[in-house]
């Protein structure tokens, strides 16, 4: 069976775009804003965080050029004493009310009234104005997003939840029943070639069958034409046999006829001879034509 060339059209490849799309981008984010979500609702006093992960949206320019207002950042739970100068970490603001929380650079570390950090924010001119203390400490800047913090808080509103979720996970199964319809047609098809092939693999079976019985009666056909033309012959010798049989008979037959005519010619002759005998009359006029008579 052959196989079809499968062509996509500009539809189909631009909702193939848009879903890998959603699932590369949308679909982890949300994920990710899910689980952030439940762990804020489960554990208040802490911050919500994956595998040690925690992903923070930056909210101002503090930290620009490196980390700039509505970046998504990702920092990583390390231990307090492994943190050096020129490290960026996040950590509840000191100054704060418990909940706040800051990404700075570590300008300096503390060791005098225990482990503390100083920071200070890359655009800021001045440094922050209490240490960090090592228990305040979130973890160390690992990466970032840019932009995508916006696009985090506006999953978190009732708009963005319909454009970065419902429709989504709309398109998503749009696209999935698009595919399998294409593929049901597909089989289809192949069902119905494949059909026809049996069908006139069938109809060569069977051609082929009649013509081997037609052979096969061939040499039948054969056999009694040449025992009827036999037979025929047979009848034919036979019928000559017959014909030179009677042949003796039908020469005597012949013989016997000429015996017979002298016996015949006497008898005329004797006849004739005796009518002249007895009119003698008739015997003159007998030659002489009627015309001339006297």
């Amino acid at each position: 069976m052959k196989q079809k060339d499968k062509k996509w059209t500009r539809s189909q490849i631009v909702g193939a775009a848009i879903g890998i799309a959603a699932c590369v981008i949308l679909l982890p984010l949300l994920i990710v804003n899910l689980i952030l979500i439940v762990k804020s609702f489960v554990s208040a006093d802490e911050v919500p965080s994956i595998g040690g992960i925690t992903p923070m949206i930056v909210l101002t320019d503090s930290m620009d050029p490196e980390i700039k207002s509505g970046d998504l950042i990702f920092t990583k739970a390390v231990d307090p004493e492994s943190v050096e100068v020129g490290d960026i970490i996040t950590f509840f603001d000191p100054d704060g009310n418990g909940t706040s929380t800051v990404t700075h650079r570590v300008v300096e570390v503390l060791r005098e009234d225990g482990l503390q950090f100083r920071t200070k924010g890359d655009a800021n001119n001045t440094e922050d104005r209490t240490p960090v203390p090592a228990e305040n400490l979130i973890g160390v800047y690992r990466m970032r997003l840019p932009g995508l913090g916006q696009v985090a808080m506006f999953m978190q509103t009732t708009p963005g939840l319909l454009v970065c979720v419902v429709v989504p996970l709309v398109l998503l199964i749009g696209i999935d029943l698009l595919r399998r319809r294409r593929m049901e047609k597909e089989q289809s098809s192949d069902r119905e070639d494949l059909l026809a092939q049996l069908e006139a693999l069938k109809t060569q079976i069977a051609a082929g069958a009649d013509g081997g019985a037609g052979a096969a009666n061939a040499p039948n056909q054969t056999a009694n034409g040449a025992q009827a033309d036999a037979a025929a012959a047979a009848n034919r010798t036979a019928n000559a046999q017959a014909d030179t049989a009677d042949e003796p008979n039908y020469t005597a037959d012949v013989r016997a006829n000429e015996a017979d005519k002298p016996n015949h010619t006497s008898d005329v002759q004797a006849d004739h001879t005796a009518d002249v005998q007895s009119n003698p009359a008739s015997a003159d006029t007998a030659g002489t034509p009627a015309g001339s008579a006297k």
